[in-house]
């Protein structure tokens, strides 16, 4: 076996491998949260994960309408194709292309195809060497001279055909030529040219009501959000998921670990109930939330008088 083909495999079950482990782990996390949770919770839990499968069984829902409602109008904007004849030459019941430019059909507009040359054929004769050197085996000098005059006859074709449509519009005219093997394409598509363009007011007119009542139809589509916003009620209903809360709430202690495992900058000495403080100025006040500017352990720090400005203080006239 080849040694890419083996190293191939093993990377690939590698890869299988670790996609189950990490499924294995993770299922056994969501089962550890759901044990965390009460009967009540779970109830709720479950509840909500219903309510999430609903929203989004009902935003594809209306997404697949959208996009149904949207190909409807793409399609009728485009017309059938009624007739063609090489590249870039074809007829729809409003427009007719020649050479790949486009024009509006109406009862002005006439096609004609104009052939011109023919097809010429003639035969040539030749005498071969094969036949002279079989005369000559057979009969010798007399039969090389008999197989010399037997001539071999070479068909020629001469093909001078030239096909060309014409298309003439109110203020327009095309002339395209196309291939003369394609005679009867051709004149299928100079027919059907001329019979739609004397049907182009009514398909026209025709093709606006489908365009418009399409074009109606998408704008309705994508404005039914009935169904959509139901279920989103329903859901906002019941509040935050209970797992969903007590990942968050595990997730954060699991970050706030790091902080609170980390001692004061700048620790001298304990106070009061032992515990750190951030210098002989300040008092360790526990049991206070950690506010912005104060301990990350938890604890605040309130200032404690400095023994030095205390004494300056003292000096003053006020205090002798």
């Amino acid at each position: 076996m080849d040694s890419n083909v083996v190293l191939t495999t093993v990377i690939v079950a590698g890869l299988i491998a670790l996609i189950a482990v990490l499924l294995v782990i993770r299922r056994r996390r969501h089962r550890a949260l759901l044990a965390g949770l009460t009967a009540t919770q779970r109830a709720l839990h479950e509840q909500c994960v219903a309510a999430d499968k609903a929203v989004r069984a009902a935003e594809r829902a209306h997404k697949q309408a959208v996009k149904t409602a949207k190909a409807e109008l793409k399609r009728v904007q485009t017309p059938e194709r009624l007739a063609t004849a090489g590249l870039g030459h074809y007829v729809t019941p409003i427009t007719v292309s020649v050479n790949n430019r486009v024009h509006d059909l109406s009862p002005d507009v006439e096609a004609a195809l104009d052939a011109e040359g023919d097809i010429t054929a003639y035969a040539t004769q030749r005498s071969t060497l094969t036949r002279i050197v079989a005369g000559a085996a057979i009969a010798g000098a007399p039969g090389a001279i008999v197989g010399g005059l037997a001539r071999k006859n070479k068909h020629h074709k001469i093909d001078t055909r030239e096909l060309y449509l014409m298309v003439i519009g109110p203020n327009w005219q095309e002339v395209a030529k196309l291939n003369p093997a394609q005679g009867d394409q051709a004149r299928a598509l100079m027919q059907a040219i001329n019979v739609a363009a004397k049907n182009a007011p009514v398909a026209m007119a025709a093709h606006i009501e489908r365009v418009t009542s399409a074009t109606h139809e998408v704008e309705r589509v994508n404005a039914d959000t009935g169904a959509l916003e139901l279920a989103r009620s329903a859901r906002a209903a019941l509040g935050d998921d209970p797992l969903e809360k007590l990942r968050a709430d595990r997730r954060r202690s699991k970050d706030s670990e790091p902080l609170a495992s980390k001692s004061l900058p700048g620790v001298i000495g304990r106070l009061g109930d032992g515990q750190p403080n951030q210098g002989p100025q300040d008092v360790v006040r526990k049991g206070v939330r950690a506010q912005p500017g104060e301990s990350a352990q938890g604890y605040s720090l309130s200032a404690r008088p400095d023994p030095i400005d205390t004494l300056e203080q003292s000096q003053t006239p006020e205090g002798l």
